[in-house]
């Protein structure tokens, strides 16, 4: 049991004309026969904390029951801490965090009910509506919590792609895909043309703050040892914080290196010198550190990276430092 990552080689691009990555992340179902429930829900847990889109796909239309045997996401309110200091509405801002919930029908053989268009009608109208007749009090909780807790829900089915076993078992082999089911490709690709159109950078819980390739590798580590560490609950904000402070202090580290490499350059040998010499000097060089500062930080906010910057150009700091030192 476990999580498998694969980055897609082509580059996407959002709504504004930002290019970001797309990582997709695969795990077993909940309740495979090889896992523990244990393990099941903390790798659901860490699903939801890395994710911007999560797939959740179950086999055939789902009833009522199956919605019960989904409490796991109930809980998620008591494996997740949003803020750094816990709050009673923590799980009221759960959709600022969380991403947006698509369940993904497999194997589906029926038309939507009479009355829905499309499944996610069925699933709204009738699945997820806490007022519906025969709702179990189980049923009734899950459902209000896949919907407040996500940024967004979508449902959407796929038939058989063959009922051959054979075929089946070798999809990806050219010599079988004339007979694959043609209404499993084309549903197929509808359902990517619809995801593609909702992908985007994953958000941080900083408004305006986005998720690199660095910080998805850091909040993993970060997630993963408190999932792991008994009585340790995620803390969205404090892992995001941690990392936000640690690139912060490397970068201020290494652009300072570079104030000092290309001050070097400038004025190597000319020290003792005109003010004006140094000062042109120190502006080009701080210039480059801070052009390499803002590079290696563009994903934070101005509020994030403020008081790194200010101990880059206050009281000439950095010149100071310098002619002390040489």
């Amino acid at each position: 049991m476990g999580i498998w990552l694969w980055v897609v080689p082509e580059k996407f691009k959002d709504s504004t004309g930002r290019e970001f990555t797309v990582v997709l992340m695969d795990s077993e179902g909940i309740d495979a026969v090889s896992s523990k429930q244990s393990d099941d829900h903390r790798i659901f847990t860490l699903l939801v904390l890395l994710s911007s889109i999560m797939i959740y796909n179950s086999a055939g239309v789902p009833n009522r029951s199956d919605l019960e045997g989904l409490d796991f996401i109930v809980k998620l309110s008591d494996r997740i801490q949003l803020h750094t200091k816990q709050q009673p509405t923590d799980d009221q801002h759960f959709y600022e965090a969380f991403p947006y919930f698509v369940w993904l029908l497999r194997d589906v053989m029926l038309y939507p009910p009479t009355g829905c268009k499309t499944f996610k009608d069925y699933f709204i109208k009738y699945l997820l509506n806490c007022e519906a007749e025969g709702n179990t009090e189980k049923a009734r909780k899950t459902a209000e919590s896949i919907l407040k807790y996500f940024s967004g829900f979508d449902a959407f089915s796929l038939p058989p792609p063959a009922y051959d076993p054979k075929v089946i078992r070798n999809l990806n082999d050219e010599k079988v895909k004339s007979q694959v089911n043609p209404a499993f490709l084309k549903e197929t690709e509808d359902f990517k043309a619809v995801l593609h159109s909702k992908l985007s950078p994953k958000k941080s819980i900083n408004k305006g703050e986005f998720v690199t390739g660095e910080a998805l590798a850091a909040l993993i580590q970060l997630f993963v040892e408190a999932l792991n560490t008994p009585g340790a609950i995620p803390n969205v904000q404090n892992a995001w914080d941690t990392f936000v402070q640690t690139k912060c202090s490397e970068v201020l580290a290494d652009a300072l290196k570079v104030y000092e490499k290309e001050m070097t350059s400038l004025v190597a040998n000319k020290i003792p010198c005109e003010a004006d010499l140094l000062r042109s000097a120190h502006d080009n060089a701080m210039q480059k550190c801070l052009e390499m500062f803002r590079n290696e930080t563009f994903s934070f906010s101005i509020k994030s990276v403020d008081k790194y910057l200010k101990k880059l150009t206050v009281s000439n700091g950095a010149l100071s430092n310098y002619l002390n030192h040489n």
